[in-house]
């Protein structure tokens, strides 16, 4: 099945209570006696904020409430761990001890520099401008108004170049979101190569 997975990498050497959100409530499940694929859920039940506006209606308060889940998957590679998110599973990690800049690098190195789709910049004034520049055909950076002497590339949507016909994109800034196929069993194997593409110095070219 593919779908969009979103990761963030732990700084080097944590470990999984460092880099888990101490601040949180959340439950841990793990696959095997090893510290290596855990993962942890938080539940959440809200009034919906619009129930108000129904209030002269005769409706038990039960029938307004809301329930949502968070899931943050930590995979263990080598001596850091890629942390998948799930709904807002961001705020089960401790913002910390993430690697600022994971996925801009990792979207640099497995994206075709060819292949972009849009680029997010911000500028070096005294009061910095963000903004997205969108092409209709994926081009290469000297087809955007992107000025290197004073802007700073903050993120890249990007097609994954492949040998194969399967389609992937790559996007990031911290965390890195990749399109891709996806099954339980594959996590492992994702988290193994965002990490080598992370390390890895093609982005210099």
């Amino acid at each position: 099945m593919k779908r969009n997975v979103v990761a963030f990498l732990s700084k080097e050497g944590l470990s999984l209570e460092e880099v888990q959100n101490s601040k949180k409530k959340f439950t841990s499940h793990h696959k095997g006696e090893k510290d290596d694929l855990i993962l942890c859920l938080s539940n959440h039940s809200s009034q919906a904020e619009w129930a108000s506006l129904f209030s002269d209606y005769d409706i038990g308060e039960q029938h307004f409430k809301q329930k949502s889940v968070k899931g943050a998957f930590f995979v263990k590679v080598d001596n850091r761990y890629v942390i998948f998110t799930f709904g807002h599973g961001r705020s089960l990690i401790d913002k910390l001890s993430i690697e600022r800049g994971f996925g801009l690098r990792v979207s640099m190195n497995l994206g075709d520099p060819e292949q972009l789709k849009s680029i997010d910049k911000s500028t070096l004034d005294r009061v910095a401008r963000n903004t997205r520049s969108q092409v209709a055909l994926n081009s290469g950076i000297q087809d955007f108004d992107f000025a290197f002497d004073h802007e700073i590339l903050k993120s890249i949507t990007a097609i994954v170049s492949k040998s194969d016909e399967e389609l992937e994109m790559v996007s990031g800034n911290d965390s890195v979101s990749l399109y891709t196929e996806i099954e339980a069993d594959k996590f492992r194997e994702i988290a193994e190569r965002l990490v080598t593409a992370y390390f890895s110095d093609n982005y210099k070219e």
